[in-house]
């Protein structure tokens, strides 16, 4: 070791965290232990299989009793168990593969960069030596390579006695000696540096990957229905109790109870003109009629309502937010008792639901509110497929109000995750563009049978059908807000839709059904409108921006490619004329203009990142083909990219002028001028070509 290579930090002062997590043999002893829990859980079915058969000949109605459990109870909640276990198993089995993978990786990053650190040091060594000789002083930093030209020699005071001549040629020889070296040293040195800077990114890189396979183990663990009923059962004080229940039927021997759970009662009838809730969700009295309704009750009568029949008031459009969610927490701890009653699906809704709530809840104990406060506005598990509606901040007295609107294969137990997390993006963008002193309020709204993918043989995407169904709730949500907020004296304040894909389909129905008009309609790689339903723009109830100009915007990234195939394939109408699929080949839906287009394509002046799939957040190192996915990063709600800048501008009503120039009219080719008459910007306008 030269006396340089101290001066180049440490292999662990150039790395940060690390990849290595546990030890291969500990992961396989893990699994191999469920794997031995597994075959226990076998037997117990077994032994519970062999109970049954020999109490089949048995008549008393002890020995009855005990079949019935065993068959319909403890049976299944084995499976359960079993189920989870065998989920963890190959989860963990996997996790111990890419441990290895990561450990192997980690060990090679490590050599190799102390590889280069050692020849950084000796060229650092080398440099100096010849510095001396050729007498320059060079003060050396590790990371900053010298020019590749070696510096003029300096003779110093013994050539002084030297003639002219003898100085040029001394110096002469010194660079002829010397020249050719230091290139070489300077280029290992330049070379070292480089590969130090790539095994740093690879370790970065590494760890990242170490953090998405933990991530990756314990989602294959949560996406299970036991690992729902677990999340579940945070929400309770005996959270034991709700895994029992929801395994057995049963805590200690007490049976448990469903009669708290409720759609009748007396008092409907002033709300509803029936005393039987359980059609709520689709047959919902007029907003106005039903905040009227519950003005009128006696406090004590709307407190009887919310306890009794919470399943009910808390899908009731015309109430407000604070009503609707006190009766959906309620409505969620009486489901925890029934627990073991519920579908795979419903558990798996209700467990996502649980968790946003948890996470809100412990940002309460820890600093004293929650960052945003979470209101659950909607909790339906009456049809074929739950949903939901999740409120981050307050609906009651948000100066802005945004819906977030989503497409296919989004049904709530699924979705609602990756809803959450595209929504408390919107809500952060907003809260950066309009001000930490703001009060935005965004509306994660699942309450849709959203259509499956085509690739699995589901074709509902090209059909209206779901959307019309989809419409006729939101434009009653929509409406009941407005009238809540109005009964308590309120104005709506800013109210937007932020649809994507096949919800802009849903989102452009529900708007022309809905009484009060809404400020702004956002649409995301929209699938299509149908036109049927939404013959122009004008059929819709938003605002106008000025004179002939609705606040409807749209954007289409380039490298989405499934959105427009969806349009041309479902014979619906295109709002992004120049979209292009397959190859980059336009499909010519009908075109429906008189949008404003904002680009997603990413702005390097301001640091944002493009939009290169159709997903609203992105994930994986590449875009799939056709841009089915964007990548990790790019997604239309992921944050610093382009789109969701524009839509917390566009969502929040901050349309500076800026951006409104940025803004293109829809029609089809020819771009022209108009000039808005409330601020004076010229905005570019795509006019149709007369043939």
């Amino acid at each position: 070791m030269n006396g340089f290579e101290h001066r180049v930090p440490t292999t662990a002062a150039l790395l940060s965290g690390s990849p290595k997590a546990g030890e291969v043999r500990q992961v396989e002893h893990l699994a191999a232990a469920l794997g031995r829990a597994a075959e226990r859980v076998r037997e117990y079915q077994r032994l519970l299989v062999h109970a049954e058969g020999t109490a089949a000949s048995a008549r008393s109605a002890a020995v009855s009793a005990l079949r019935e459990k065993v068959r319909h109870r403890l049976l299944g909640g084995a499976e359960l168990v079993r189920e989870a276990i065998d989920a963890a198993m190959g989860a963990l089995q996997r996790y111990a593969s890419h441990v290895h993978h990561l450990h192997r990786e980690a060990d090679r990053t490590v050599r190799e960069l102390d590889d280069e650190r050692h020849t950084i040091g000796e060229a650092m060594g080398r440099i100096s030596e010849i510095s001396q000789v050729i007498g320059v002083r060079q003060a050396l930093v590790w990371n900053a390579v010298p020019p590749g030209r070696m510096p003029d020699p300096m003779l110093g005071d013994a050539a002084l006695t030297l003639t002219a001549d003898e100085r040029e040629a001394a110096r002469h020889m010194l660079s002829a000696r010397y020249d050719e070296e230091w290139l070489h040293v300077i280029a290992r040195w330049h070379a070292a540096l480089e590969q130090t800077r790539a095994q740093r990114d690879r370790h970065r890189a590494l760890v990242e990957e170490r953090e998405a396979a933990e991530r990756d183990v314990v989602r294959g663990c949560e996406q299970t229905p036991l690992g729902h009923l677990l999340a579940f059962a945070q929400g309770d004080t005996v959270p034991a109790k709700v895994i029992a229940v929801g395994l057995t039927g049963e805590h200690r021997g007490d049976l448990a109870t469903v009669g708290r759970v409720s759609n009748t009662h007396p008092l409907l009838f002033a709300l509803l003109g029936r005393q039987n809730g359980g059609d709520v969700w689709s047959a919902n009295r007029a907003p106005a009629a039903v905040a009227a309704a519950w003005a009128a009750l006696t406090p004590h009568e709307q407190e009887t309502l919310i306890r009794v029949v919470p399943g009910v008031i808390g899908n009731l459009v015309g109430l407000d937010a604070s009503v609707r969610d006190r009766a959906n927490r309620l409505h969620l701890a009486a489901l925890r008792e029934r627990a073991h009653l519920l579908r795979p699906d419903q558990l798996q809704l209700l467990g996502e639901t649980q968790r946003i709530l948890s996470r809100a809840d412990a940002q309460v104990d820890e600093r004293g509110i929650a960052a945003p406060p979470i209101q659950l506005l909607a909790l339906h598990l009456a049809g074929d497929v739950p949903m939901a509606a999740v409120v981050y901040g307050d609906a009651d007295r948000a100066v802005s109000t945004t819906w977030v609107v989503p497409g296919m294969d989004n049904d709530a137990p699924a979705a609602l995750g990756a809803i959450d997390e595209a929504s408390l993006n919107v809500y952060d963008a907003q809260r950066f563009r309009a001000g930490d002193d703001s009060a935005p309020a965004v509306v994660a709204w699942v309450s849709y049978d959203t259509p499956g993918r085509p690739d699995e043989g589901d074709l509902g995407v090209l059909s209206s059908a779901s959307a019309m169904v989809g419409a006729r709730r939101l434009a009653a949500e929509l409406d009941g807000m407005f009238t809540a907020r109005a009964a308590a004296g309120r104005d709506a304040g800013v109210v937007s839709v932020l649809s994507h894909s096949y919800g802009t389909t849903v989102a452009s129905i529900a708007l022309t059904k809905v009484q009060h008009p809404v400020d702004r309609l956002v649409m995301l790689g929209s699938a299509g409108l149908d036109p049927a339903q939404v013959p122009s723009l004008d059929a819709l109830r938003v605002a106008t921006l000025w004179p002939g100009q609705r606040a409807v915007f749209t954007t289409h990234a380039s490298a989405d490619q499934l959105a427009p195939l969806g349009a041309a394939l479902g014979g619906r109408a295109q709002p992004n004329p120049d979209a292009t699929t397959l190859l980059n080949l336009q499909l010519h839906s009908p075109v429906i203009g008189g949008a404003l287009v904002f680009s997603s394509e990413g702005n390097t002046d301001l640091g944002l990142l493009p939009t290169d799939g159709h997903s609203l957040l992105g994930e994986g190192d590449q875009p799939s083909p056709l841009g089915i996915r964007a990548s990790s990063g790019h997604g239309y709600l992921d944050p610093r990219t382009q789109s969701l800048s524009t839509i917390a501008s566009l969502t929040a009503g901050h349309i500076d002028t800026q951006l409104a120039r940025s803004l293109l009219r829809t029609e089809t080719a020819r771009v022209e001028y108009v000039t808005d008459i409330q601020s004076g910007i010229m905005l570019p306008e795509r006019k149709r070509v007369a043939l």
